[in-house]
């Protein structure tokens, strides 16, 4: 892994190069760990801007008038705006998903943990990420299962939203990982591996 570090307009940027390909949680996992900025909030979203960053001030409200731990999109609560409306087939995977980490996981009142943009504060956020292992598409499912059993207090905020009419997802291999993962984080806690120091 190597980094380049720029500066624009007084803004401090940290660009990290993994070599390898090793999962969008893996690289979000580096980005988190990294930023060392001495900020309060710590952040990730997608890439291609499918929630505006103007919605992170409804956020940072949120956390900081109610001291929520973590504030994080969603598509299952009052208030969402659709610009365009999601692909028929990923409306589909995300709806198997949702049920099967609820079951799986045994996490029914978080109603989406996919949505790509996430606030924490950075001292959970450092805990939580210390701690995951799921490298790839279903990385935000042990986040946030990693929350609650720690935890955390969570808010789920409804989000503008304009749906990528192109996808990386592949529509029967990674539904199909992103299964094992959930029976990964769920054999993960039976067998131990999720341990941390009280905060």
């Amino acid at each position: 892994m190597s980094e380049l570090r720029l500066a624009h307009h007084d803004m401090p940027f940290t660009i990290i190069d993994s070599k390898e390909n090793e999962g969008k949680g893996d690289a979000v996992k580096k980005g988190i760990l990294a930023s060392k900025l001495g900020q309060e909030f710590v952040m990730f979203l997608d890439a291609d801007l499918a929630i505006p960053i103007e919605e992170l001030k409804k956020f940072l409200d949120a956390m900081n008038e109610k001291g929520y731990d973590l504030a994080i999109a969603s598509r299952f609560v009052p208030g969402l705006k659709i610009l365009e409306p999601v692909l028929w087939y990923r409306k589909i995977m995300e709806q198997v998903f949702r049920l099967l980490r609820k079951i799986i996981l045994n996490s029914w009142k978080v109603q989406d943990t996919q949505c790509g943009f996430k606030v924490f504060h950075r001292s959970a956020a450092e805990r939580i990420f210390k701690m995951a292992t799921v490298k790839r598409f279903a990385f935000d499912a042990e986040i946030i299962f990693l929350a609650k059993k720690m935890g955390y207090s969570i808010k789920e905020l409804p989000i503008t939203l304009q749906n990528p009419r192109k996808s990386h997802v592949r529509l029967f291999l990674d539904p199909l990982n992103m299964f094992f993962a959930l029976v990964k984080i769920r054999m993960n806690d039976f067998k131990g591996v999720y341990q941390w120091k009280s905060k």
